[in-house]
């Protein structure tokens, strides 16, 4: 998503505060994941359902983002945006934020013995 975020300015040919935006949201999602308790986190800090939640949170704000920021008229940047929202929010309903399950207890009452 952080290269994606870092591309898409110049594949899709949008400049101005639209071009900031993602460049903001590339380094963000970039310092998200390395501070993140996963495999690829370097920090650990942060619980993967914090995590999820963060992510969802910003892929909304990416929806209404052209609108918020006034940039709706350029259909390139919009049509980025809103894009990306949806890749998020698909990115979020297949993952599971609340990391591996735990082994089930094993009880010693003696039953099944």
């Amino acid at each position: 998503m952080v290269l994606y975020l870092l591309l898409g300015p110049t594949v899709a040919e949008f400049h101005g505060k639209q071009r900031t935006f993602c460049y903001a949201l590339a380094v963000a999602h970039l310092l998200l994941t390395l501070i993140t308790k996963n495999r690829v986190g370097i920090f650990k800090t942060l619980p993967m359902v914090l995590h999820g939640a963060i992510e969802l949170l910003i892929a909304v704000l990416l929806l209404a983002l052209p609108w918020i920021a006034d940039f709706a008229a350029g259909v390139h940047s919009r049509n980025f945006f809103i894009l990306t929202g949806m890749i998020m929010l698909l990115i979020c309903a297949m993952s599971d934020y609340r990391g591996p399950a735990k082994p089930p207890v094993e009880s010693n009452d003696g039953v099944g013995r």
